[in-house]
């Protein structure tokens, strides 16, 4: 009667109070880690933005102290302008005629590997007056989380999207 008794003990139905706390920390952790891990994404995505902005601005300013056309574009071997701005995009002294070298002034490569393009422009070109070529956006993230907006006038702004909501992240303007 006492084997009985002692096989009854021994047979638990249901979680001790320590599995239950080691499954809720192990959870906590994880869930603590994947949001670290979209937070510093959303960080690199946001100097990223604000590096291809500057980097704008630096186009137009040179093409108002030329007084020349002045453009921007993703590149991949920095001779060859693409949509895709993921490996590197360059600022160059733009010349129609085919005879003549284009300028690089600036090369840059991205501070962070992910998705970052401008979907129907090749380049973004500015004037002597300061005024665009061609307008458009350059998207950074993936879905988007920034959206550089570049206008007629020349001057770009930051719009964000988080959640499918649209903000003016940062007030920066060129």
């Amino acid at each position: 009667m006492t084997s009985s008794y002692r096989n009854l003990l021994f047979q638990q139905k249901g979680a001790s109070l320590l599995e239950l706390t080691l499954t809720i920390f192990i959870l906590v952790l994880l869930l603590t880690l994947t949001q670290v891990d979209y937070s510093t994404t959303y960080h690199r995505a946001k100097i990223q933005t604000q590096q291809i902005f500057h980097t704008l601005q630096f186009a137009r300013l040179e093409a108002i102290k030329r007084n020349q056309v002045i453009a921007v574009c993703g590149t991949s071997d920095f001779e060859h302008c693409t949509t895709d701005w993921s490996k590197g995009y360059m600022v160059f002294i733009f010349n129609r005629s085919q005879h003549l070298q284009n300028q690089i002034l600036r090369k840059e490569r991205p501070f962070f590997k992910g998705s970052l393009h401008s979907k129907k422009r090749l380049f973004f070109a500015f004037r002597g007056d300061g005024y665009s070529l061609s307008r458009g956006s350059i998207y950074v993230g993936s879905p988007y989380q920034y959206r550089i907006l570049i206008a007629d006038s020349g001057r770009a702004r930051i719009e964000s999207q988080h959640h499918g909501e649209k903000k003016h992240a940062l007030p920066t303007r060129l």
